[in-house]
């Protein structure tokens, strides 16, 4: 045997001690170590996208008019708003409101259901007698579904 295959046997030879005399404790740190590492890595990521996804609140503006008032909605995200909608209620303060989580104050009116999980969210209001379903694809009103509209356009089909 020369010194190069002597050398190769002391080698894998000291590899297979190495192998099986290795500490208990280090055979189970090194996985949950891996193990915990990828967790931190998912959820670094998971909270990364929520950000990237994530935009700002719907916002609510009530304004009375000519003896009604007008509910209209606003996704800042998108750069749209909704059409006008009338609704009946007593004289009432105007009043434009953030749509964050169903701590929001909405003078006469209640929010019956949020998802704020991922802004702008999804709203349920029932604000002078009338139920608002606010979704960023649609608003439903009592049932009925409205698209909203860019920023800059006129509110032709306001009910």
């Amino acid at each position: 045997m020369d010194g190069a295959e002597l050398l190769g046997v002391c080698v894998q030879s000291l590899g297979e001690r190495q192998l099986t005399n290795r500490h208990p404790l280090l055979t189970l740190l090194i996985p949950l170590s891996l193990i915990a590492l990828f967790f931190v890595v998912a959820l670094l990521v998971g909270l990364a996208y929520k950000e990237l996804v994530s935009g700002d609140p719907f916002v609510m503006q009530v304004n009375h008019r000519d003896g009604e008032s007008i509910v209209q909605f606003f996704n800042p995200t998108r750069e749209r708003k909704s059409p006008e909608f009338k609704v009946t209620r007593e004289k009432g303060e105007n009043f434009r409101v953030e749509l964050v989580s169903n701590e929001a104050k909405i003078p006469g009116g209640a929010i019956e259901f949020y998802d704020a999980t991922v802004l702008p969210g999804r709203f349920t209001i029932l604000f002078a007698g009338t139920k608002f379903d606010v979704m960023g694809g649609v608003i439903i009103v009592n049932g009925q579904a409205f698209d909203w509209l860019p920023k800059h356009l006129s509110n032709a089909n306001s009910r």
